[in-house]
């Protein structure tokens, strides 16, 4: 994958009508190691993912959804506080309260929300990967334009090369 498509995918995902969920399911997930092509992570469902960028962001396209993904409950407009797998849905204390979720497996979201140092480091990773991004774009355009003006120097060679060729077989059919 391109770089620069990367960066165009990253920066698209960057705006809040996109949440990073599983790929494979729409719960949580806690990053574990990214890198310019992988993300590897794992999410509350158990699942241990390792995928290509380009693909994690295309899937999770299907699960994007900005109101299951909200961080306060639909019902109560309350902050989220735990995760039901069986309802497949988020639940703030008063949901917690009514008891409907009793002996639902539930994950508390404060126990795999990210701390701010993992997420300083993701913000530095993006920072400096975007000013590579950036150099490696405009190393890019130098090179392009260095090549093609080599190349415009070889077509001009190549044409005069030509007209002395002509030159030279026409003199020598005045010969004959």
């Amino acid at each position: 994958m391109e770089v620069i498509q990367l960066n165009k995918d990253l920066n698209e995902m960057n705006n809040e009508t996109y949440c990073y969920m599983c790929s494979e399911c729409e719960s949580l997930i806690e990053i574990i190691k990214i890198d310019a092509e992988h993300i590897e992570f794992k999410c509350n469902n158990n699942h241990n993912i390792k995928i290509n960028i380009k693909d994690y962001l295309t899937k999770i396209q299907e699960y994007n959804n900005k109101i299951l993904n909200n961080d306060k409950c639909l019902k109560h407009n309350e902050k989220n506080f735990s995760y039901c797998f069986e309802c497949n849905m988020h639940l703030c204390k008063k949901c917690l309260n009514l008891g409907d979720h009793s002996y639902h497996y539930k994950i508390n979201i404060i126990e795999i929300k990210p701390k701010n140092e993992k997420i300083d480091k993701l913000k530095s990773f993006i920072e400096k990967n975007k000013t590579k991004i950036e150099e490696l774009s405009e190393n890019k355009k130098s090179l392009e334009k260095e090549i093609n003006n080599i190349l415009q120097e070889n077509i001009k060679k190549i044409r005069d090369i030509k007209m002395k060729i002509k030159k030279k077989n026409k003199n020598n059919e005045k010969k004959n």
